[in-house]
Formats: C-alpha cells, sequence, structure tokens
C-alpha cells in the first residue's frame, strides 16, 4: 500500500521533549482494485516514548471510506441551518453539553445570556460556566430535571435563572435556560401588594369577608369582622357569616327578608352595591347601623365565583353626626338670636378673603343670605363706602400683623340705597396651617346709636347753651323786674294825659317784648315753666293763620290744610305758636323770591321702624307738616340745621336758635322733629305729638294765682334779702309804698345778723332764691331753726329750681321774676292773712 503524492505525508520533528500520546487522522491514496485512484481515511495511533529522538514508532493504519458520509454531511446542511435558525430565535437559551460535559452547543440566546461570545462559550467545560454546584445537580440528571440557579455574567454581573436539564442519547445534555429575574420581581411585587392589602383589610375599620360560590366557603375574613360579629375567625371559617345568626332590617326596625339580604341584592345587581345603610345585630345585641358595599366577583366564563364584602359600624359616627348637628343647630340659633351679624374671615398669604361663617343677620345688614356672603367675599366688601374700604383693608392688615383685636366703624349702603353705620369686632385666631389667619367676630348695626349720639351731642350743645340762656335770663329777669317796676311806679305818679305817659308805655311795652324773649330763651333751655293743656292743632293753624300772613309778606302764598278729625295733643299752646312763627320764618327766608308755603295737620300711626328712626315708641300721633318751596338744604346743612346757633344766613340776618327752640320745644312736648330736603327742591319739617285719647283738664297752671278777698296786713315787718341792688330798690320801695316796715340786706349772711336768735319783730322774709355764698334756701332753713313758723316768700329769676327743697306750703311761696307790683303785694298778702291755712299751693 503505497501513497500516490511524490513528497511525505508525515514530517515529525527531530525532538520531541515530552512523552505525548498523538492522535491523528490521515487520508491515504490507496489504489483500488479496479484501476481507480480513492481517498480513504486513516486513522493512526502513534505512541512516543521519553526520548530525546523519535526512537521508534508503531503505527497502525486502519482504513475507512468517508466518501459516503462526506455526501450525508452535505445533504443535512440545509436542515440543520434550520434547526440552527429555529434554535437560536427561542428565547430561552440552549446549550448541548457532550458526555465530558463541555458546551457542544450553544444558542445565540445562551451567549447573550451569559454576556459572552460564541468561542467562549463552546468547548468550555460546565462548571466554568454554570459553577461546580450546577455541575454535580447536572450530573444527577436521570431524566429530566428543572431547578434554580444564579448564573454569573462575564461583566461580574448576576441573574436569577430557571434551568431544565435533560440527558439526551449517547450521553449528552440538552440544557434550556430561562432568565427567570422579571418573574421573581412580579413575583416579589404580588407578594408585596398582597402584604400591603392584608395589612390594610386588617387595620380597616370595616369589617371584610369574601365567601365562594356556591360552596359559600369563607375565602376571606379580617380582624375586624371577628371584632363586629364576635365570632372567631375558625368559627366563621367553620359555619360561615350565615351560621353565626345575625339578623338585617331596615332602617325603620323591619327585619329584612332573604331576598333583600346584602349577598341577594349583589347576586341580583351583578355589579357593586355601595353604601347601602341597614341594621343588624348579633344574637342578643342591640341593632346598630352599618353602611355595607358589596361586589362580586367572576370567573372566565362570566359566572359568579364570590362574592366581597365590607360592613361598617357607623352608629357611633351617626351619633356623633346628629349631637354635632344638634350643636351646630344651637350655635346657629344663638348666632341668630344675636343682635348683629357673627362671622369667621379668613385672609390667606396670597391677599384672598372670605367668609367661612356668617349668621343670619346679615339678612337685616346688609340684604344679603349667608350663601351669598361665604360664596362670594365681594359682596359684602362692595357695600362698604369707598372712603372708608382703604382704611378697613389697613387695619385687617395690621390686626394679622399683631395679632391683635380689630374693630372699627364704618358705613356701608345696602341695596335700598339706604346707608347704615356699622361696628366690626373681631379676634384673630393663631396661624393655620398654610399660614392664612381667620377672625371671629361679630357686625352691628349702630346706625341708630349714631343717631341717639347725635342726639345726644345735641341734647349737649342744648344743655351747654341752655345753661348760658339761663343764666342770661336770669339776669335778664332782674333787669326787667326793675324796668317794669319802676315803670309801674311812674304811671302811678303821673297825672293822666301827661306828655310822658306815651313813652313810660313804650317802655313797658319794650319790657314786655324783653319778657317775651327771656321765655324763649327759656324754653330753648327748658327752662321755661310749661303751661300744657290738651289742644287742637288743626284749631291753632287757623287761629293763626292771619298773623302767619302778615309774617311771611305777600311773595308767599300761604296755603293751610288742618284736618278736621285730627286728634288732641298735650303740649303749650304758646309755645306751639312760636314753633309755628319760627317755622313760617324760617321758609320765609329760604323763598327770598317768593313761594308757596303749605302747613297741614293730620293723623299718623308711627310703626316699629319710623318710631325707631324717631326715637319714639310705636303708637298714634299728630303730624304737623310745614312745607316750603324754597332753596332747600343740603346733607351737611340738615346733620346741623337744630344746632344752636348755627345758621346759613347772612350776619345780622339770624340768630340760630329759631330751628333748636323749635327742637327743644318739640322734646319738651315728648315729641319729635325731621327734615326732609334737598338742594333747590325746598324743604319739608314734619313734627310728631303724641295723641291723647280722652279730653283732660283745659289748663293745669305751674303756679296758681292768689284768690280774691284777701285781707292785706299793713302793719307788717318784712325782711327783704336781695344781691341785686336795682331789684333790692324797687321791692323796698314797692312794699314801703304799700305800708310795710322794711328792713333790707344784700345777702344771707348780712340778713343772718340783722335778726334776733327769735327772729323777733320780722313777720315775712322776701328772699331771691340764687345769691351768693349762702342761698335763699338755706338761709330760711336757719331762721327757721330760730322761728319754725316763719313766713317766706322766694323770688327768682330762675325756673329750673327744685320746688320740692324749697319746702313750699302754706308758710312758703315763689314768685316769678320778673313780677308785677300786683303780684308782689298779693303773694305776700297771701302769707300774711290770718285765713292763710285755707290758701295752698304756691304763685
Amino acid at each position: 500500500m503505497t501513497s500516490p503524492p511524490e513528497r511525505p505525508l508525515l514530517r515529525w520533528p527531530r525532538a520531541i521533549p515530552l512523552p505525548v500520546r498523538i492522535a491523528f487522522g490521515l487520508a491515504v491514496a490507496m489504489a483500488p482494485v479496479p484501476a481507480a485512484l480513492v481517498w480513504w481515511p486513516s486513522l493512526g495511533a502513534l505512541s512516543l516514548v521519553v526520548a530525546a529522538t523519535l526512537a521508534s514508532v508503531g503505527v497502525t493504519l486502519i482504513a475507512l471510506d468517508v466518501h459516503r458520509l462526506q455526501q450525508r454531511a452535505r445533504d443535512l446542511e440545509p436542515g440543520a441551518a434550520r434547526y440552527r435558525h429555529l434554535v437560536d430565535d427561542v428565547s430561552d437559551a440552549i446549550l448541548v453539553l457532550t458526555p465530558a460535559l463541555r458546551v457542544e452547543m450553544a444558542s445565540a440566546r445562551a451567549t447573550d445570556l451569559l454576556g459572552r461570545r460564541a468561542e467562549e462559550v463552546l468547548g468550555r467545560h460546565f462548571t466554568d460556566l454554570f459553577g461546580s454546584d450546577a455541575a454535580v445537580r447536572a450530573l444527577a440528571v436521570d431524566d429530566t430535571i428543572t431547578f434554580p440557579l444564579t448564573l454569573s455574567r462575564a461583566n461580574a454581573t448576576s441573574f436569577a435563572a430557571e434551568v431544565s436539564a435533560r440527558r439526551l442519547a449517547e450521553g449528552c445534555v440538552q440544557l434550556i435556560v430561562r432568565d427567570v429575574t422579571s418573574a421573581l420581581q412580579v413575583v416579589e411585587d404580588i407578594r408585596q401588594e398582597r402584604e400591603l392589602l392584608d395589612g390594610i383589610l386588617e387595620t380597616s375599620a370595616a369589617a371584610v369577608l369574601a365567601f365562594e360560590l356556591p360552596s359559600r366557603r369563607l375565602l376571606f375574613a379580617n380582624r375586624r369582622l371577628s371584632e363586629v360579629t364576635g365570632a372567631s375567625r375558625d368559627l366563621l371559617q367553620a359555619v360561615g357569616i350565615s351560621g353565626i345568626g345575625w339578623e338585617f332590617a331596615d332602617l325603620d326596625g323591619v327585619v329584612l327578608p332573604p331576598d333583600r339580604l346584602p349577598s341577594a341584592r349583589v347576586l341580583a345587581a351583578r355589579t357593586l352595591v355601595r353604601g347601602e345603610r341597614m341594621l343588624a345585630r348579633r344574637p342578643g345585641g342591640h341593632w346598630r347601623v352599618f353602611n355595607f358595599s358589596g361586589a362580586p366577583l367572576f370567573n372566565g366564563d362570566g359566572e359568579i365565583r364570590a362574592l366581597i364584602f365590607s360592613f361598617d359600624d357607623v352608629t357611633d359616627r351617626e351619633r356623633s353626626q346628629q349631637t354635632l348637628a344638634e350643636s351646630e343647630e344651637r350655635l346657629r340659633r344663638i348666632t341668630d338670636a344675636v343682635p348683629g351679624t357673627v362671622f369667621q374671615y379668613v385672609l390667606t398669604p396670597s391677599g384672598e378673603q372670605r367668609f367661612e361663617f356668617v349668621s343670619a343677620g346679615i339678612r337685616e345688614l346688609l340684604r344679603r343670605s349667608p350663601a351669598e356672603a361665604i360664596e362670594s367675599f365681594a359682596t359684602v366688601w362692595e357695600t362698604i363706602l369707598p372712603e372708608d374700604q382703604e382704611r378697613i383693608a389697613r387695619t385687617i392688615l395690621e390686626s394679622a400683623a399683631s395679632r391683635t383685636r380689630w374693630s372699627e366703624e364704618f358705613q356701608v349702603q345696602v341695596s335700598s340705597g339706604d346707608r347704615k353705620w356699622v361696628r366690626g369686632t373681631s379676634i384673630p385666631e393663631p396661624a393655620l396651617p398654610d399660614g392664612s389667619i381667620r377672625w371671629n367676630g361679630l357686625l352691628l348695626d349702630i346706625t341708630e346709636q349714631k343717631r341717639l349720639e347725635g342726639d345726644l351731642l345735641q341734647i349737649q350743645k342744648m344743655e351747654s347753651i341752655g345753661r348760658l340762656a339761663g343764666g342770661i335770663a336770669h339776669d335778664f329777669n332782674n333787669i326787667l323786674t326793675a324796668i317794669r317796676g319802676n315803670v309801674d311806679l311812674l304811671l302811678d305818679d303821673v297825672p293822666e294825659g301827661h306828655a310822658s305817659l306815651v313813652g313810660l308805655g313804650d317802655i313797658r311795652d319794650a319790657a314786655e317784648r324783653a319778657t317775651a324773649l327771656t321765655r324763649q330763651l327759656l324754653a330753648f333751655s327748658r327752662k321755661q315753666a310749661m303751661q300744657t293743656r290738651d289742644l287742637d292743632l288743626a284749631s291753632l293753624v287757623r287761629d293763626m293763620e292771619k298773623m302767619l300772613r302778615r309774617v311771611i309778606g305777600e311773595d308767599v302764598v300761604l296755603l293751610t290744610q288742618p284736618s278736621d278729625n285730627v286728634g288732641m295733643v298735650r303740649a303749650d299752646p304758646g309755645q306751639l305758636e312760636q314753633v309755628l312763627l319760627n317755622l313760617a320764618v324760617n321758609a320765609r327766608d329760604a323763598m327770598a323770591t317768593g313761594g308757596l308755603l303749605t302747613i297741614e295737620t293730620r293723623n299718623v300711626r308711627l310703626d316699629a321702624s319710623t318710631a325707631s328712626a324717631l326715637a319714639l315708641g310705636v303708637g298714634d300721633y299728630v303730624c304737623l307738616v310745614v312745607r316750603d318751596t324754597g332753596h332747600g338744604m343740603d346733607d351737611e346743612t340738615k346733620s346741623r340745621v337744630f344746632d344752636p346757633f348755627f345758621t346759613t344766613k347772612p350776619a345780622g340776618k339770624g340768630t340760630g336758635l329759631g330751628l333748636a327752640m323749635v327742637y327743644g320745644i318739640v322734646r319738651q312736648s315728648n315729641g319729635a322733629v325731621s327734615v326732609d330736603s334737598d338742594p333747590d327742591r325746598g324743604a319739608t319739617f314734619r313734627l310728631y305729638f303724641p295723641r291723647v285719647p280722652t279730653p283732660s283738664e283745659r289748663i293745669v297752671p305751674f303756679m296758681p294765682s292768689p284768690t280774691d278777698g284777701i285781707t292785706l296786713r299793713r302793719e307788717a315787718s318784712l325782711l327783704l334779702v336781695e344781691d341785686d341792688q336795682a331789684v333790692r330798690a324797687l321791692t323796698r320801695r314797692i312794699l314801703q309804698e304799700a305800708g310795710y316796715s322794711v328792713r333790707e340786706a344784700s345777702d344771707a349772711y348780712e340778713a343772718l345778723g340783722m335778726v334776733g336768735p327769735d327772729c323777733a319783730g320780722i313777720d315775712l322774709v322776701v328772699s331771691d332764691v340764687i345769691m351768693p355764698g349762702m342761698g335763699g334756701r338755706d338761709l330760711a332753713n336757719e331762721l327757721r331753726v330760730r322761728r319754725p313758723d316763719l313766713r317766706i316768700l322766694f323770688i327768682s329769676g330762675y325756673l329750673d329750681i327744685d320746688l320740692a327743697a324749697l319746702g313750699l306750703d302754706q308758710r312758703t311761696r315763689l314768685l316769678s321774676k320778673p313780677f308785677t307790683r300786683e303780684s308782689l303785694l298779693r303773694n305776700i298778702a297771701v302769707l300774711l292773712d290770718v285765713d292763710a291755712a285755707t290758701v295752698s299751693g304756691a304763685a
């Protein structure tokens, strides 16, 4: 057997340093039996013994025909390629190990999963890639086994894998490796979610259960279910929810039939049933209120396989809600009863303003509902007058910064156009979590209070001026006393027909007019004695019509409209005449170029609102209306029209006392005055007087006149005490000319020094009431200590004297200045008359 090639088939190295065993295959060309050249494969085994050189070679040649094998391999190549592509497309990694556990085949997914190239995987031992533990597992494979494994990649990262090993023919092993990292994470997530759900259900305030259908086997029951039912989980698991004897009823206490039980309702609805309220009780227990919700669970065929329920015991909650509702209702009734508007106001850090609570009082205050105020703060803010808004906003911010009480007074204009005064007071709470500030406060309608304050201020003004007027009237009365008395004495001395009689008469008339002026001052100061009687205002208007026409002149047309059935009022007719006269003069001055003056009387009944605005009581009144078509008044003038000495007339044309006196007389008569006027639209004064239901005594004099027929005593000794020299001189002359013996003193101290310890020689004392130092009352008390039966005649220009303090009785009388000679002598005669005990009162 020879080889056709000319060169040797084998060329060995000259020396082999180590003993080796080499297996090799040779293809030797041999001549076939028929004369054709055929290549045969040959296997040779060469054994070497340790030697420096090739000493001997033993060669075994095995001839094998590989032609058919090569052809077979070529035929299998397309199928193998398709198999290879199929293996590479599988998502799991596939490896084939030789019996010696070396990788004979690895899919593309395997190399990707291991993070290695194909040449780094093929031929590697199993332990190099999977570890020794894996090798042990793989060697233990009998037929098929699956086990978890953590594998490492070439980049030192690891992943969780599931390995399936199956032994093949000829001792090979097939491995299918699946990356289960994501799957395990999903399982872990599900486990955590289940633990979370279990924890939520276990800590739920509601009882939760689920049971299977149709077996009604309990699938789940939380701890709260055992607490509510009083049954353990084991018992519930054994007998189910229907086996523990619970009863269900509607809210009226009617026990529910089976078709209305929660499970039946969910089965019938085949959907979620939520928030149903019913009563339930355990055996021997009390009915409690539950909110129940239930839902069906379906299988793949759309059939209900289980029911899940939650039962929330809301009995205590409903009681709390009922208690809270009752408390809120009590609070609402209280806040509604408060005379004002209770509110909660919030200011946020961004400047947003809102009401969180507003009581029903806002309806009356601002004509807004609580809902409107809460929904829109602007509906309240817009009612505040613009001139007040800036101040209100500034003080609110100051209160927020200092955490101090906020209190302001401001004006609002409601939808009807009326303006009101409002006092707001509130206290801020500690800041809310978001930095907002909440105030709890009260809004009060102080319109009436402001009006009363104005009235009080007016009264205080009038009181101040009244005190001045009273003092002036007192001094003036002293002067008038001297003037009138001396004129009367002169008239007695001047013979009839004498030329001086005319001048003296003019002086007396002037004194009378001056006396009327003092009456006006005293009426203004409310110190004039009122001569009240029941009178008809309509008759008063008719009686004064002619005089009023003369006063207002020809340019002004007077229209009187006295009602025939007007009621009676109780007042001083002289004062009311003065009121009408002053109003007519005021109207005439307002109509310089002429106009219409209307005076009318009518019966009216004041309701609560009108009466309150006038500071009067509800009831029947007679209204005297005086209306002109003059130039009218603006708001500022109207606000001061009754102020003393306030006038819009030029200097020297008015005193400013006319309307102030009108106001004083009407108020003194328990009435009220209102004025309506606008510029160029005239003015209307309305005077309200209470109606008297029945006529009473026509005249009630303040001091009755002495009765006639009194015996005059001329042989009496009188002590005259008067600090005004002119009045003292006049009085002494009148008394001396009347035949009385007179001793005079300029003050009380001088008088006390002139009499003895028992006032011997003094029959009567004539004393002024108001004097410097000791007054007439104290002097009288001191003299009566010495002589209790001493008769005393007080004279005074003041009329606001406490008559009770003077002790007026049969031995004590009062005479007002200015007095006439006749009135002085008559009062003295009354006191000195032997029958004085029959005379009562004071003059």
